[in-house]
């Protein structure tokens, strides 16, 4: 799960930067192989938590929700 977290960290913060999250984007910022970003990508699409549209994955509104409970105030 920490791959999955890792990703999801970097897919947000690539947002926040305006920038597109594509999976070399993922690569150059998430320690791991490849092959296992990309299982961990599809992990997290068949959770509903990500998109993958082409080469671009992008964060669903889902995951916000279950964000927005546990941030901190």
């Amino acid at each position: 799960m920490h791959l999955e977290a890792s990703l999801l960290r970097a897919i947000a913060r690539l947002s926040r930067q305006g920038r597109r999250a594509t999976l070399p984007e993922l690569e150059l910022r998430v320690l791991g192989e490849p092959d296992a970003l990309r299982a961990a990508l599809g992990r997290l699409n068949v959770a509903s938590l990500l998109t993958v549209h082409g080469s671009e994955v992008r964060l669903t509104l889902s995951l916000i929700h279950i964000s927005e409970p546990t941030r901190p105030y």
